[in-house]
């Protein structure tokens, strides 16, 4: 049961937020934003540290033309003329936004295409860790149904081969869940439900197998720390309500 409510929680998470994103797209254009360019002081150390931000707003102005003008389902003339000539159109609108950002940061265009693997490290572990919060929970509640179940009816043999199913089971589906959950928060940071290639610079969808061993980890950990306190229902609720 603590498995499917994560299950149904996280992807019913990432639905809404990316209809909500979706309804809250503002009507795209290929222009920078005079303001964009007006609100720079001149401490070159502001500029720099500001410059991975201000190349994945470019980066996210074009997604949103070419999604506009000639993506699958483009709101303007309804025909899409191939994923070419997508590319061809969102990267043409780049090329232009990133001029306007290699001026305001005086900076080369290809500095600007390279800062974009900057990722912001503070946001990438508070998503990690968010998941691994929701993930431990998940995973509390299901040893405490295998506690009872088993290992409170004497049944050890059973208990630990359901145990070593189980957290097969939940590691593989949390790894699972743990990609859709960083591309959701991806979503929100940059305001677009559209990711497009840059679902490939989250760096949690490239470490899975780690991922998994960790998740297996964190539910043995659980599980040992719930057998060890004991497994009569009053405790368990105790340790529950503590939680």
């Amino acid at each position: 049961m603590a498995l499917r409510i994560l299950l149904v929680f996280v992807i019913a998470t990432s639905g809404i937020v990316g209809q909500s994103l979706q309804r809250a797209r503002p009507k795209p254009n290929c222009d920078w934003p005079a303001e964009r360019s007006n609100s720079w002081n001149s401490n070159h150390r502001a500029q720099s540290a500001s410059l991975p931000r201000e190349a994945e707003f470019a980066e996210d102005l074009a997604i949103r033309y070419a999604d506009a003008c000639c993506g699958l389902h483009s709101g303007d003339s309804g025909h899409f003329d191939g994923w070419a000539a997508y590319a061809q159109e969102r990267d043409r609108c780049m090329a232009s936004l990133f001029q306007f950002v290699a001026r305001d940061h005086r900076v080369s265009v290809d500095q600007v295409r390279q800062s974009l693997s900057d990722r912001p490290k503070i946001f990438d572990w508070g998503v990690i860790l968010s998941f691994a919060v929701l993930y431990g929970l998940a995973a509390y509640l299901i040893t405490h149904k295998l506690c009872e179940t088993f290992w409170r009816n004497r049944d050890r043999l059973r208990g630990v081969m359901m145990t070593v199913y189980v957290s097969a089971i939940t590691s593989v589906v949390g790894t699972g869940l743990t990609g859709l959950w960083s591309a959701t928060m991806e979503n929100i940071r940059l305001g677009n439900g559209h990711l497009s290639y840059r679902l490939a610079r989250v760096p949690w969808q490239h470490h899975q197998p780690v991922i998994l061993v960790f998740a297996m980890a964190l539910f043995w950990l659980l599980a040992v720390f719930r057998y060890r306190a004991g497994c009569s229902p009053k405790r368990g609720s105790e340790i529950i309500s503590a939680w």
